[in-house]
């Protein structure tokens, strides 16, 4: 009697041929007690990483960059696994980015589509950094560059004894004022591509709002008096807040410096705080120009928005930008209310505990 092929093999050979012909990698494991081990790759895997099957199946780096990182989203107290991205490391040293989409199947089996989205996201990558590089370029040309001409102009007139020493002091705030406009967009500039580039986190601590308030309001004395504006603050006593310092000096003073940007000679602006049993409510008023709705919802939605102001100063527009992701990073909200021609009130809640 002849001897039969088992069906088994024939099915094993075409399933190797199919599988092969996939444009995807494809990984198919074992599970033994929570731990998955190769027992089979496709040819467009092995093609991508440069270890052969065998090595693939022993080869405790290959395990470390992928079977580590996956077991966490499948054993994950019996829950049905979805999808991920995870770093694979490659023969020659190199890694790739794969997404993972997988299942286990009959609880021992456990099935992998890979999809390789190195290139990917290097492309977005460098496209990010070609928008950041556009908008350096932007700002170091116009929003800086402004005031620093003007400042030149003041001390070529000094320079030139072209003024009486009586004349000079008359343009001392105005200097003063000058050298204050870009210290602050080049502070701005600094934590906004720190932001960028890095995962920066908020370091929390209990801080005294009315401090913080106390020692802002002492950067913009000369700003107050040159546009004549009425400054005043309602921050009960002993009010404290759980935020990182830093962070929160940023945002009040920008929301501080855009108030002033935006209120007309002889303004308002007020700053008021109210505590609840979780956070604390600040509120940063003026009674300017005022925005529209289009410009709160681009704001909001973390778009750079740069209008000159009532005396004609500049800002990058990073400011606003920088308060918002400051407040999300503390666990806090900001919201904006205003209407063209009246004004505008900044608010956000921060909170007061460690939670």
């Amino acid at each position: 009697m002849e001897e039969q092929t088992p069906f088994h093999s024939e099915n094993d050979t075409l399933f190797h041929e199919v599988i092969n012909l996939l444009p995807n990698p494809i990984i198919i494991d074992t599970v033994n007690k929570g731990i998955p081990s190769t027992i089979y790759c496709n040819k467009k895997f092995i093609d991508l990483i440069g270890y052969t099957s065998e090595e693939i199946k022993n080869h405790k780096e290959t395990h470390y960059y992928y079977f580590n990182q996956i077991k966490n989203h499948v054993f994950r107290d019996g829950e049905e696994p979805i999808e991920t991205k995870i770093w694979v490391k490659c023969k020659d040293g190199k890694r790739r980015l794969f997404h993972v989409a997988f299942t286990l199947w009959k609880e021992t089996t456990l099935i992998s589509l890979l999809t390789d989205i190195t290139d990917k996201e290097l492309f977005l990558e460098m496209e990010k950094l070609n928008k950041l590089k556009d908008r350096l370029i932007s700002i170091m040309a116009h929003d800086i560059r402004n005031p620093l001409a003007t400042l030149q102009g003041l001390l070529d007139i000094l320079n030139e004894n072209d003024i009486s020493p009586e004349q000079f002091k008359e343009l001392v705030p105005e200097i003063n004022q000058q050298i204050d406009q870009v210290r602050y967009l080049l502070d701005n500039v600094l934590h906004w591509i720190k932001n960028q580039l890095n995962s920066n986190t908020a370091k929390p601590q209990y801080t005294h709002l009315q401090d913080i308030i106390y020692s802002t309001e002492l950067l913009f004395i000369q700003d107050f008096k040159h546009k004549d504006i009425h400054f005043s603050h309602s921050i009960p006593n002993g009010l404290y807040v759980y935020a990182d310092k830093n962070m929160l000096e940023l945002t009040l003073r920008n929301l501080i410096s855009n108030a002033i940007k935006f209120t007309n000679h002889g303004g308002i602006i007020h700053i008021l705080a109210e505590s609840f049993e979780d956070f604390v409510k600040v509120k940063v008023r003026d009674n300017g120009i005022g925005i529209s709705q289009e410009g709160i919802h681009k704001i909001l939605n973390g778009e750079s928005v740069s209008h000159v102001g009532t005396n004609l100063e500049i800002g990058t527009g990073l400011g606003l930008n920088l308060c918002l992701e400051f407040i999300k990073m503390n666990n806090g909200s900001m919201e904006i209310q205003s209407e063209e021609g009246q004004g505008s009130t900044f608010i956000f809640c921060i909170p007061n505990k460690m939670h």
